[in-house]
């Protein structure tokens, strides 16, 4: 009798094949965990919590407006008019939404897959992403990924009518023109080679994302009688202010890990852009640089600004970089990122000595102390210290350099913080 070889069965799954594999295996893991008493029951209806709260009461009601208190516009319309299209048509509920999202989110990683040409057990590795819990829940964030991959699918392709109704609709599921716009300049003055061609493309890719922006004000303004509501809503703490260090995050040390993380990722994205810029500063003429990574670093870098310079600041002191961990990992961005990473930069010590001069900034800007500033021993300060060491250099063993060795460790390992998160999520608690 042949064998089977685990390999080429993978290779000849399909990406929704290979995607429904990636889901099933994570509920059927986390069912049987359940059943070890090892984590929390599992409840669906659960995921209706945090931001899912506010999408669920838009697609209901439609939008409502405060000046002193959190209201609806702050949120973007597209996802809340998806869930309102399921919800007449098919009388969905919250499951049928998260099995939406979760196919949307594996349909968006196959755009990627096709563009970028990633290997199979890369595409699994990919789906694993700790962060990527947000995708199966209710909320924006795979809807999002889907039209984020169609416009990186579209610049690796140099498709422009793909990037266009990437840009739109991507716009109008989350106020992401504000990156878009920088992401875009970027993009082009690290290829600049005609003026012409240059202002031609700043043109037609701005465009769209204020095109969306003014159909977001006008169904703001529809429902709440209000120009520009999105500007004018208090209550979220989103006015500009100076970071105040050491960062801190909600629940203090025990999720710091997540956005410490995604600060170490947004560092390093900033220094790559910053080193490239320079090397375009010296050779005008001959330097390029790949066109979806450098949008999709300054993605990631204008997240975190935004988070550093817009967030609140703790009771306890500190800036707050809450939910940095599902801005910059939970993004088809930071899925370009790593495929850059891993397969276009040749991992030599030089290299690993810039990500090791960005985790040590790193853990120098974090409040390690927790909240309340007492309540950790140094003996919890220097294991979190080591474990948010390894947990970066899992990213780091996905390098080809290594020619798959350490893939499918990097793949059980994400899955198993995968389900930790999804336990936390699905039990009421804050990840992000």
């Amino acid at each position: 009798m042949r064998s089977v070889n685990l390999k080429t069965v993978i290779q000849n799954l399909s990406p929704l094949g290979l995607g429904i594999f990636h889901i099933g295996l994570v509920y059927t893991l986390y069912q049987l965990l359940v059943i070890g008493t090892f984590i929390h029951s599992f409840d669906i209806y659960h995921f209706k919590q945090w931001d899912a709260n506010w999408y669920a009461k838009i697609a209901k009601d439609g939008y409502c407006f405060s000046e002193t208190d959190q209201s609806s516009v702050a949120f973007f319309p597209l996802f809340p008019f998806v869930w309102k299209v399921l919800w007449k048509l098919f009388d969905a509920g919250i499951d049928q939404v998260c099995l939406f999202n979760t196919m949307m989110f594996v349909f968006g990683m196959a755009l990627l897959k096709k563009a970028f040409q990633f290997s199979w057990m890369y595409f699994l590795i990919f789906l694993s992403i700790p962060s990527c819990i947000f995708m199966y829940a209710p909320y924006a964030e795979a809807i999002f990924f889907f039209f984020s991959a169609l416009l990186l699918a579209g610049i690796k392709l140099d498709s422009k009518k793909m990037i266009v109704t990437g840009l739109f609709f991507a716009s109008l599921t989350r106020p992401a023109a504000t990156f878009f716009i920088p992401a875009i300049l970027a993009m082009e003055v690290l290829n600049y080679k005609d003026i012409k061609l240059f202002i031609k493309n700043i043109v037609t890719f701005i465009l769209p994302s204020f095109i969306a922006l003014f159909v977001v004000f006008l169904i703001h303004y529809k429902d709440t009688g209000v120009w520009l509501a999105f500007f004018l809503t208090e209550g979220w703490g989103r006015d500009f202010k100076f970071p105040e260090f050491p960062l801190t995050t909600w629940g203090g040390l025990k999720k710091l890990w997540l956005d410490g993380i995604a600060l170490f990722f947004g560092l390093i994205s900033t220094f790559i852009l910053l080193i490239a810029l320079f090397r375009k500063f010296k050779k005008p003429v001959s330097f390029t640089f790949d066109k979806a990574a450098s949008f999709s670093l300054t993605y990631l870098m204008m997240a975190m600004c935004t988070v550093l310079f817009f967030s609140d600041k703790d009771k306890d002191g500190g800036t707050t970089l809450l939910s940095l961990n599902r801005y910059v990992m939970a993004s088809a961005y930071f899925i370009v990122f790593l495929f850059y990473f891993s397969h276009q930069v040749n991992l030599n010590l030089k290299k690993y000595g810039l990500c090791l001069f960005t985790f040590v900034v790193s853990l120098l800007l974090l409040n390690l102390n927790g909240t309340g500033y007492n309540e950790y021993t140094l003996v919890q300060k220097v294991f979190y210290a080591i474990f948010m060491f390894c947990h970066i250099h899992i990213y780091l063993l996905i390098s080809s350099k290594f020619q798959s060795k350490f893939l499918s460790g990097v793949y059980i390992i994400n899955i198993s913080i995968q389900l930790f998160l999804l336990s936390q999520f699905a039990n009421g608690e804050w990840v992000g």
